[in-house]
């Protein structure tokens, strides 16, 4: 047995920006950044931030792209997915979050848009937007 699932609760760290594969998918990259806040020995704040590369697929991805921004802030639940390419003869690596269940955290009205009036969450509910990923195939994601 085994389990490969990730639930991240960050701020977006640019705004997404929509595509589409060849064959017609729509495609979100995220850059989700989640911080550690500590005092350390000497009685000092200490922060620290990691940033996370999410890919987001298909309906989802589009309602990603229309109702949020940089800053704001998301609960992701996904796996984790590596992929490797050349660049120009130096080999690179990378780990992704696909993302299979996203939701907003904002209160609404922190977002320019809001979700349609029938999606809006009521006061301190949170508005699902998971969509169907399905078959997810990064390799026709152009990078």
């Amino acid at each position: 047995m085994s389990v490969n699932t990730v639930i991240l609760v960050g701020k977006l760290g640019r705004d997404p920006e929509l595509k589409h594969t060849q064959s017609g998918a729509a495609y979100c990259r995220l850059s989700l950044a989640t911080s550690e806040r500590w005092t350390d020995q000497r009685g000092e704040r200490q922060e620290k931030t990691e940033w996370h590369n999410i890919m987001v697929w298909k309906k989802q991805a589009e309602n990603v792209a229309r109702y949020t921004r940089k800053g704001s802030q998301l609960y992701v639940q996904g796996r984790l997915e590596s992929r490797s390419w050349d660049d120009n003869g130096q080999k690179r690596s990378a780990t992704d979050v696909v993302a299979e269940d996203v939701k907003f955290l904002d209160r609404r009205g922190d977002n320019e848009e809001s979700p349609p009036a029938d999606n809006r969450p009521r006061t301190g509910r949170n508005l699902n937007v998971s969509g169907d990923f399905g078959d997810s195939d990064l390799s026709d994601v152009p990078y």
